[in-house]
């Protein structure tokens, strides 16, 4: 039964939603809305009469106030979430990237030690390579610049959301 909107969107459910309520599963709810597959009479019957009972309910009477503005700054508080979350992971990684270079400036601090005295083992060059890794720096302004970038969408956001509740 292959419809220009699917049914499980006419109901405003999810297609795993509409497999739970006719007990069939959400494959065969796809394979319908695709017209590849049919519905058992029970779950077609249920169908039938949930589909007449929300096309009958004008949009009104279902309670549906729709105020875009409610739903925009819904989707800005979510975003802003998503925002917070997103410095929040790169601040943890930007910190562990702070103690992998302090730890590595230690490093050389120590082998440049070692090589001028006879006072510990001779670091090599491979190791002393490692810990002056160039990438570090690279992966360092990345994570600079991304959340910058991050901290310049928080402002928007809360900015145009701060428009909106006016």
């Amino acid at each position: 039964m292959k419809t220009s909107t699917p049914i499980s969107s006419q109901l405003g459910l999810t297609q795993s939603q509409l497999a739970e309520i006719l007990g069939v599963s959400r494959s065969l709810i796809s394979l319908f809305e695709l017209g590849r597959r049919s519905l058992p009479a029970k779950a077609l019957s249920q169908l039938g009469l949930m589909l007449e009972h929300v096309q009958a309910v004008p949009l009104e009477k279902k309670g549906v106030d729709v105020d875009v503005s409610t739903v925009v700054v819904s989707i800005i508080d979510r975003m802003l979430l998503e925002n917070e979350f997103k410095r929040e992971l790169l601040y943890r990684k930007m910190a562990a990237m702070d103690r992998k270079l302090d730890q590595a400036q230690r490093f050389t601090s120590l082998s440049s030690l070692f090589e001028s005295s006879s006072l510990g083992p001779k670091l090599s060059p491979k190791r002393l390579a490692k810990a002056q890794d160039t990438k570090t720096d690279c992966n360092q302004i990345q994570m600079q610049i991304k959340m910058e970038l991050l901290e310049v969408e928080c402002k928007f956001l809360t900015e145009k959301k701060n428009d909106l509740n006016r």
